[in-house]
C-alpha cells in the first residue's frame, strides 16, 4: 500500500471514530433539549466540527494545488499535464479521507434511525438525496485523490464546507433560540451564495472545456466518471440555494401578514 493510499485508509478510520464520537457524546450531553432534537443538533455539533477541520485544510490544498504548474491549465497539450490531470497533494488525499470518516459516520445515523433523519431533513426526499450524495462521493472522491485525475473538482467541494461552519451555527443558535440566529442566517447565506453559487458559470466552463471539448487523455473511465459525477453537487447547491430562497421568502411573507394585523 502506498503513502497516499494508507493516508487516506488511516484518515477515513480515524475520521470515523472521532466523528462517530463526537455526535455520542453530544447527544448524551444535550439533556436540556427535547429527545427527538437530541439526535439532530448532535449531527449539526459533529458537521461544525468536520467543517472547521476540513475547511482550512481543503482550502490550503486548493491552493498548492492552484500554484503548481499545471494548476490553472485549461490546455491540453500532449505531454503536458492540465487543470484535470494535475495530481493531489497530500494534504488534499488527507481532507478526502477525513470527508469519507465523516461521510461513513453520517450513514450510520441515516440507517440507525431513517424516520427521525427523514424528519430533521425536511423530507423522505432530502433523506435520499443524502444517501445519493454520501455514495457518490465516497466512491468518486477517494478514486479521484488517488488515481491524480479530476481531482481540481474535488478540491473545490471540499472547499465548499466552509459556508458549512455558518449553517450549522445558524441551526445550533435555532435550537436554542439564540438572539443572534437571524443574523448567523443572513451570514450563512451570503457565504453560500458566494462560494458555492457565483462560481457556477466557471466551473460549467472548465467542466465543458475539460470533459466534452477535450479531454486530456484521461482513461475512458475516468473521463466518464467525471462527465457523470461532477454537475451533481452543482446542481445540489443549486437546489438548495433556490430552498432557502423560498424560505426567506416565505419567512418575509409570514411577518408582512403579521404586521398588517
Amino acid at each position: 500500500m502506498d503513502v497516499a493510499t494508507s493516508t487516506l485508509v488511516a484518515c477515513a478510520v480515524g475520521g470515523f471514530a472521532f466523528f462517530t464520537t463526537t455526535t455520542v457524546v453530544s447527544k448524551a450531553l444535550l439533556t436540556s433539549l427535547e429527545p427527538d432534537r437530541r439526535l439532530f443538533t448532535a449531527t449539526c455539533v459533529t458537521s461544525l466540527i468536520n467543517a472547521s477541520i476540513l475547511s482550512p485544510l481543503s482550502l490550503y490544498a486548493g491552493w498548492l494545488f492552484m500554484n503548481s504548474p499545471s494548476g490553472l491549465n485549461l490546455e491540453c497539450a500532449s505531454g503536458v499535464k492540465s487543470l484535470i490531470t494535475t495530481p493531489s497533494n497530500l494534504y488534499g488525499v488527507v481532507a478526502v479521507g477525513l470527508t469519507c470518516g465523516y461521510f461513513l459516520a453520517d450513514c450510520v445515523w441515516l440507517i440507525l434511525y431513517p424516520k427521525q433523519m427523514k424528519k430533521d431533513l425536511g423530507s423522505p426526499t432530502q433523506y435520499m438525496i443524502m444517501w445519493v450524495h454520501h455514495v457518490i462521493s465516497l466512491i468518486a472522491w477517494p478514486y479521484s485523490a488517488l488515481r491524480g485525475n479530476v481531482f481540481f473538482f474535488v478540491l473545490y467541494y471540499l472547499g465548499t464546507e466552509v459556508t458549512n461552519i455558518g449553517q450549522n451555527s445558524y441551526l445550533l443558535l435555532r435550537e436554542f433560540k439564540s438572539p443572534l440566529e437571524k443574523h448567523v442566517a443572513a451570514a450563512w447565506m451570503l457565504s453560500f451564495s458566494i462560494v458555492r453559487v457565483l462560481p457556477v458559470p466557471l466551473l460549467l466552463y472548465i467542466y465543458a472545456e475539460m470533459f466534452w471539448l477535450q479531454s486530456c487523455g484521461l482513461p475512458k473511465l475516468d473521463l466518464w466518471i467525471g462527465r457523470l459525477t461532477v454537475p451533481i453537487p452543482v446542481g445540489l447547491n443549486l437546489m438548495w440555494f433556490s430552498m432557502m430562497i423560498q424560505k426567506v421568502q416565505r419567512m418575509m411573507s409570514k411577518t408582512a401578514k403579521t404586521a398588517k394585523q
